[in-house]
């Protein structure tokens, strides 16, 4: 995908024709440039070191190794090569053509060039496209998970605004004010397309947000389509199973009006199964206990469709196969969405042929708190582990 497309002069066209793949090969007067500032670092670093040691420095040198000179002398020109890249020349470039701000967010990581091309008169700088995954909680890592099979080239950045979940218990005021901030930061990021991985998001704000911002926004909503076509059996029902805002909205009405011909989809709100899933407790007794205490008033043996109408719901698939007939169907709009996410960067010209088999990466924020740790990372490993076996059902 096309980042940026610079004027350039005929002469640096020339000085930086062989300029690609981020810049990171030097040529041969680049190494010899950096051989003898290694040589200049050596020779800095022995006069520093002899004026510590004094007297014993030719003692302490007796004792090191022949061997181990040569590897730092090699070590530091690789430092000083790496130092003098094809990056450093890039940004002294972008610097001169462009806001400060661009290229310092390409040498942070925040855009990633994969390419340069550098013609007579400009140069185009290519990158990796940046996809924004957005849930209120850890339920859109579903998507996020099914959106990585589907579409591995990409960047992702994953948005869970963790300390305002759940959303399906706000109004539908506050929860568009929430989803606005966190789409903002998105954006701000370099974002080129984002998700709604959340279905009462989506129910609430995709309207709002589509006005507001100039890039693809992808809602998801309850699979009602798909459970109604897939009822074959005379007498079988199609439950949807959602967060109380989702069960309550227009769009979720309309869905079920517009499909459920022969009135045979019951919608079932479950509040409380959000909090369980952030609290990772996802097929314990009490998680047992609440849905059959929900699903009570209902003859379970009756349904051959459960539609997660809920991110966080794909998290409970076991959960829910305990209570259902054997020949169940589980359907969410995961697979849909990311289809859908993949069709539109297509057509708008963000993914291309020329990026197929590239390496993605992902970032990930929770309400605005960047994810490093290896306690938190070894936590998100978790949960795609789980929603791996999940998906599996």
């Amino acid at each position: 995908m096309e980042i940026i497309e610079l004027s350039i002069t005929a002469e640096e066209s020339e000085n930086y024709r062989k300029i690609t793949n981020r810049l990171k090969v030097l040529g041969a007067v680049g190494w010899v440039k950096a051989y003898i500032w290694a040589v200049v670092y050596v020779v800095i670093f022995c006069a520093i070191g002899f004026a510590l040691a004094g007297r014993y420095a030719l003692t302490i040198m007796q004792y090191v190794p022949v061997w181990v000179w040569p590897l730092c002398f090699v070590a530091v020109w690789m430092v000083s090569a790496i130092r003098r890249s094809g990056n450093k020349q890039l940004k002294v470039l972008l610097q001169k053509y462009l806001f400060t701000g661009f290229a310092d967010k390409i040498f942070a990581g925040e855009i990633r060039p994969s390419r340069v091309k550098i013609l007579k008169d400009k140069m185009i700088v290519y990158g990796n496209m940046k996809i924004g995954i957005f849930d209120s909680g850890i339920g859109g890592l579903s998507v996020l998970h099914q959106a990585m099979i589907i579409m591995p080239e990409a960047d992702y950045i994953f948005y869970a605004d963790v300390d305002n979940v759940p959303y399906g218990e706000k109004t539908k005021e506050e929860v568009r004010k929430l989803v606005d901030h966190a789409v903002g930061f998105l954006v701000d990021k370099g974002c080129q397309a984002i998700v709604l991985a959340c279905n009462t998001a989506t129910s609430a704000a995709i309207s709002y947000l589509r006005e507001k911002y100039k890039l693809p926004i992808i809602g998801i909503e309850p699979a009602v389509k798909p459970a109604v076509e897939h009822i074959h059996e005379s007498g079988k029902r199609v439950m949807v199973v959602s967060t109380p805002v989702t069960a309550k909205g227009e769009k979720l009405k309309k869905l079920v009006d517009k499909y459920d011909n022969k009135h045979i989809v019951d919608v079932v709100a479950l509040p409380k199964l959000v909090r369980f899933a952030q609290d990772d407790d996802f097929d314990s007794s009490d998680v047992t206990d609440y849905l059959k205490s929900e699903f009570a008033p209902y003859n379970l043996n009756d349904y051959s469709e459960l539609v997660l109408g809920c991110t966080h719901f794909n998290y409970f698939k076991d959960s829910f196969s305990k209570l259902f007939p054997d020949d169940l169907e589980m359907v969410d709009g995961n697979t849909g969405v990311s289809n859908n996410l993949k069709n539109t960067v297509v057509k708008k010209g963000i993914f291309t042929e020329k990026d197929k088999g590239k390496k993605g990466s992902v970032e990930y924020y929770y309400s605005d708190r960047k994810m490093e740790s290896e306690a938190e990372m070894k936590h998100i490993k978790k949960l795609h582990e789980r929603l791996e076996r999940m998906r599996q059902i």
